[in-house]
């Protein structure tokens, strides 16, 4: 099946959250932003990523202000506008593309994190949630892939059908003005380059909306399980402890990826919780009485949740030891 992956995969398939980025990936290793780790092809392909880079990323915004300086008066007023416009777009997209290639570490790092959020997606509902999420990821992205594409190819089809260069960037070697032959050969170097600008531009645009679906997604399972604490009857009262500093650990690890990639704006009104105030302990009647943070208000995708009835009275000994442990793994989680 052609783009098999945006359709969601049977239970029987094993899929982990980082499948929702294979045709970013893919793309990304097409531009040239993903070399080999060692070997001949990783230089080879290091020049890949340097020909882009001169191409699409400097050529490209130059181009226009050459053609601006040495044939201002071959544009007419609607078609300078337009290309002016496109130009404005041509230097903030190059700044964009080179912010997102000099932090792409920080993608690479976060397929370990999503890794580590899928271990507790054990139960049959969150692996189809996950699933889910990888098909719709892709098919974000091939979205994305369409519209984009589609602009750079019917403006060069539609410009060189009326006879002039779709861009008409600088071209000191090729005079488009010189016969039909030469019209489509500058008119198609122009679509290359521009090709793989719009390619930089849709990896840097798409990639918070492919993280943010996939977060999301663990957000909404941390929420459910959040509000399963305390309703299995079967689980005594350590395992439903141990339950909640798995939460816990979750939600540590989501800021965590949400830190890494600067996208905390983005999912920030979707998820906030007070997690500090589980380790402060109050005096009650000789022992400590340990609020459980789901007390707290939590805001899940602007759903607020609070579970108020969870409030547990131990004594001084067991609630220490149960403090201890919880900052021993927010601990661990931190290093």
């Amino acid at each position: 099946m052609v783009f098999k992956l945006i359709r969601p995969a049977p239970l029987t398939e094993q899929k982990r959250s980082r499948d929702g980025c294979i045709y970013l990936y893919r793309a990304m290793k097409f531009i040239g932003w993903l070399p080999p780790k060692q070997g001949v092809l990783r230089y080879v392909y290091l020049t890949w990523t340097l020909m882009t880079f001169v191409w699409c990323t400097t050529y490209l915004p130059l181009g226009f202000l050459g053609s601006y300086m040495t044939q201002i008066k071959a544009f007419s007023p609607g078609e300078f506008l337009t290309s002016l416009q496109v130009c404005i777009n041509a230097y903030g997209s190059s700044v964009k593309v080179a912010i997102t290639y000099s932090m792409l570490w920080r993608l690479i790092k976060a397929k370990n994190i999503l890794d580590q959020l899928d271990l507790r997606c054990t139960a049959m509902e969150e692996r189809e949630k996950i699933h889910r999420v990888v098909a719709r990821s892709n098919h974000a992205f091939l979205i994305f892939t369409f519209v984009y594409c589609g602009y750079a190819g019917s403006t060069y089809l539609s410009s060189v059908l009326s006879g002039r260069p779709p861009w008409q960037l600088y071209n000191p070697f090729i005079d488009w003005h010189d016969g039909t032959l030469k019209l489509w050969v500058a008119s198609t170097l122009e679509y290359m380059v521009m090709s793989g600008a719009v390619l930089q531009d849709q990896l840097s645009d798409t990639y918070p909306l492919i993280y943010t679906l996939i977060l999301r997604a663990h957000l909404d399972m941390l929420r459910e399980r959040i509000r399963r604490l305390r309703s299995d009857g079967n689980l005594s009262e350590a395992e439903s402890y141990e339950e909640l500093v798995k939460c816990v650990m979750d939600h540590k690890l989501i800021l965590r990826h949400l830190d890494g990639h600067r996208i905390l704006h983005v999912c920030h009104n979707h998820f906030t919780a007070d997690v500090p105030l589980l380790l402060h302990m109050q005096p009650h009647h000789g022992g400590l009485r340990v609020p459980d943070p789901c007390h707290f208000p939590v805001q899940l995708g602007g759903c607020q949740s609070s579970l108020q009835d969870n409030i547990t009275v131990f004594s001084s000994k067991r609630a220490a030891a149960y403090r201890f442990h919880c900052r021993r793994h927010l601990s661990d989680i931190h290093e």
